[in-house]
């Protein structure tokens, strides 16, 4: 009894403590492919040879800045960090205005979602006011942003956004 009870407590029960699906079986993790995106991002042909300051979630944030030439706002790290905690507040605002002024502050070029992904639930208030994140993905953009279209491939897992302009914002 004790070495099933032992292979069930080495087994199965880290799996399922560690499982990529959220609570209706859907994986979350592998709706994000980030290499297919990050080829998109690294086209020269899409945004030339500028590099632009992505906001997209924080895990992706080591990834991207590998895979491509843009500056990411945020990183997962031990250490605080500013872009941890305005890249929280930019996408948790209830209030446009208010992750506009960061995003400018920060002069962030470019928003990136994954609708379904596994940071989802880090972007819902406690108060529930929609949150820039959930207003962008259920397609209530606001004038200062542009939806950027996507190939299709990418477009089933990705929102992009352009920021239309800073100076209209001051």
């Amino acid at each position: 009894i004790s070495v099933v009870v032992g292979c069930v407590v080495i087994f199965a029960l880290p799996s399922g403590l560690f499982s990529d699906e959220d609570e209706e079986g859907k994986t979350k993790t592998s709706g994000c492919p980030l290499i297919p995106i990050s080829e998109y991002l690294s086209d020269p042909a899409v945004f030339g040879q500028t590099p632009y300051n992505l906001l997209a979630f924080t895990d992706f944030g080591p990834e991207l800045l590998y895979r491509t030439p843009h500056s990411v706002f945020s990183i997962p790290s031990h250490r605080p960090h500013s872009g941890f905690n305005d890249s929280f507040t930019i996408m948790t605002a209830s209030d446009d205005e208010e992750a506009r002024e960061l995003v400018t502050k920060r002069a962030i070029n470019l928003i990136l979602t994954c609708p379904g992904g596994h940071e989802d639930h880090f972007y819902v208030r406690s108060d529930d006011l929609p949150t820039l994140y959930e207003r962008l993905n259920s397609g209530s953009i606001p004038e200062w942003l542009q939806t950027v279209d996507l190939p299709e491939n990418l477009n089933e897992h990705f929102r992009l956004f352009q920021v239309i302009s800073h100076s209209s914002a001051n």
